[in-house]
C-alpha cells in the first residue's frame, strides 16, 4: 500500500483511498490520487521504487499503481461488508453464530 501522508487539515485527504472512512461506493482511485496522496508528486513515486522517469519504466509504475488500486477497491470491499454485518467486532460475530 502507498504509504500514508501525515496532514494537518487538509480536506482532500479525508477523501482520499486510504481513508478508511471514505464511500465504499466511490469511483476506484485515479493513479494521480494514489501518488499524490502516497507520494507528492510522480517522480517521487518511481524514484521510491527505484524506476526512472522513462517510458518504460513509468509503464511500470503504472503497473504497481494498478496493484495498489486493486488492494484498496478489495479493502473498500471488506469494509462494506464489515459495516453490513452491524459493524463487525465480538458482538456482531456472536449475534450471526446465534
Amino acid at each position: 500500500m502507498p504509504p500514508k501522508q501525515e496532514s494537518g487539515t487538509n480536506t482532500a485527504s479525508q477523501n482520499s483511498p486510504s481513508n478508511p472512512k471514505a464511500s465504499t461506493d466511490s469511483p476506484p482511485p485515479t493513479n494521480y490520487r494514489i501518488v499524490k496522496d502516497g507520494w507528492g508528486d510522480r517522480p517521487n513515486f518511481q524514484l521510491s521504487f527505484g524506476l526512472r522517469m522513462t517510458p518504460e519504466d513509468i509503464e511500470e509504475g503504472n503497473r504497481i499503481l494498478d496493484g495498489f488500486r486493486e488492494d484498496i477497491m478489495e479493502e473498500r470491499d471488506e469494509a462494506k461488508k464489515n459495516s453490513s454485518w452491524g459493524g463487525g467486532g465480538a458482538a456482531g460475530k456472536a449475534e450471526w453464530e446465534k
